[in-house]
């Protein structure tokens, strides 16, 4: 069995070396970790010649694209049996890729999902995410689990808690929409062609939490955008087979819609959004499986009836 570790790096010289480190160092050695130079414009590339002669390691440089265009790079040297994504500032703990490895020829599964520690800029641990044992063996009942998941929150499309059966997702088609939503768009993809999936309740995903990281910098009308164009694309990929979870999607994205409301009105597209907002409440509303809590049903009836009304509603 061989694994694919995929990292794209933008001036990732403070913290490169230690990312690198961890794959190198995993108990399991049959890897490869392609790691894409997106562009950077510090000395991400001098650290990254440092490891030139190691033959587990595949680097590509090119042009600036964003984080998108850096894995469908890599996905053009995927040659190994799984598949998984390492960010160039987190780590893996070093016998990751070994358990992994034991799960799957334990239970041929196309997914095994894992934890993720936290920590801050420093290395010091905040908290885990730790996902109950257990397995999945349903396409159908693993689309159930991952959409309830993330409307609750138990739940996350990070790309890097797990790892993939590379023909699961190596037929990706990556959308021309740029960055924002990809880990959602292609761990959907991802999901619907799932039939097994394995949880371990173990955290083999090392994560830092910068402050000024993309996933906490203000939502502007260009990041808000992005996102609205992510989950189009999120629609095109369970419409033709998997229709009967667009219930669950919409509720995600209602949900998001309501608290970016400002900034959504604001945008020369607000119409077509607003008719999509109307077009997901009446197929959320007539969903048997959604039970919306009393809060949340206030809110969008607020909305639809009294549309002045949304600059209340839309804050946090």
């Amino acid at each position: 069995m061989k694994f694919n570790i995929l990292m794209p790096a933008y001036n990732a010289a403070n913290d490169i070396d230690k990312a690198i480190k961890s794959v190198l160092e995993q108990t399991f050695k049959n890897f490869c970790l392609i790691i894409v130079n997106d562009g950077s414009t510090d000395n991400t590339s001098e650290i990254l010649n440092k490891f030139s002669n190691e033959n587990r390691i595949k680097i590509i440089s090119q042009s600036n694209t964003g984080i998108a265009g850096a894995y469908k790079k890599a996905f053009e040297y995927i040659d190994g049996d799984y598949v998984m994504f390492l960010d160039s500032d987190d780590a893996l703990v070093s016998n990751a890729l070994e358990e992994i490895s034991e799960i799957i020829e334990q239970t041929q599964s196309d997914i095994v999902q894992f934890g993720i520690s936290y920590f801050d800029e420093n290395w010091s641990h905040k908290w885990d995410l730790i996902f109950p044992d257990k397995e999945i063996t349903s396409n159908k009942k693993i689309m159930l689990d991952y959409f309830q998941g993330l409307n609750d929150g138990s739940n996350r499309p990070n790309l890097g808690i797990r790892a993939y059966k590379a023909n699961l997702i190596s037929n990706f088609i990556f959308p021309p929409i740029g960055s924002l939503g990809i880990d959602e768009i292609l761990n959907l993809f991802a999901m619907t062609q799932c039939n097994k999936i394995t949880f371990i309740s173990k955290q083999f995903y090392l994560c830092q939490q910068r402050i000024n990281s993309v996933s906490r910098i203000k939502p502007s009308q260009q990041k808000v955008s992005g996102i609205l164009l992510s989950q189009k694309e999120m629609e095109k990929i369970l419409i033709p087979q998997h229709s009967e979870f667009m219930d669950l999607l919409y509720i995600k994205f209602i949900k998001f819609y309501i608290s970016h409301l400002n900034i959504i009105k604001k945008m020369p597209t607000y119409k077509t959004y607003q008719e999509d907002f109307e077009r997901h409440i009446s197929i959320v509303k007539n969903s048997s499986r959604i039970q919306l809590n009393m809060k949340l049903k206030l809110r969008i009836s607020l909305l639809v009836n009294f549309p002045f009304l949304s600059t209340i509603l839309s804050r946090n």
